[in-house]
């Protein structure tokens, strides 16, 4: 599922906004408030998801505080995820068959909402 988030040479880079399913979230994508999913995992029932995220810091210091005092998220089976692709994304899952796009505009009334 992964593709490239590399930015074009010369070119501004321009985010991607997305929502999936919260069973089809992985490790290494970005929330669209610019978090970092660092993992997820589920109740054994599958009755609850939870995404462990961070905010990155460019200080390492910071950096690592902010993984060690990460947050848990935590959703209902098939609840739609907020996610979006950076410049520093590591996974872009905005080409899975169950993305749908969103533009900046419906993602930023998304996160005010929550």
């Amino acid at each position: 599922m992964s593709g490239s988030t590399e930015p074009v040479s010369g070119a501004e880079w321009v985010p991607v906004f997305y929502t999936l399913p919260v069973e089809q979230v992985e490790e290494g994508m970005s929330t669209d408030d610019g978090q970092d999913i660092l993992a997820v995992s589920a109740w054994p029932d599958d009755s609850a998801w939870f995404l462990d995220v961070y905010t990155p810091a460019e200080d390492p210091a910071a950096d690592l505080v902010n993984q060690v005092q990460g947050e848990c998220r935590a959703y209902k089976p098939g609840e739609r995820v907020g996610l979006a692709v950076f410049v520093d994304t590591e996974i872009d899952g905005s080409d899975h068959p169950d993305a749908v796009l969103r533009t900046p505009e419906e993602a930023s009334r998304a996160e005010a909402g929550r």
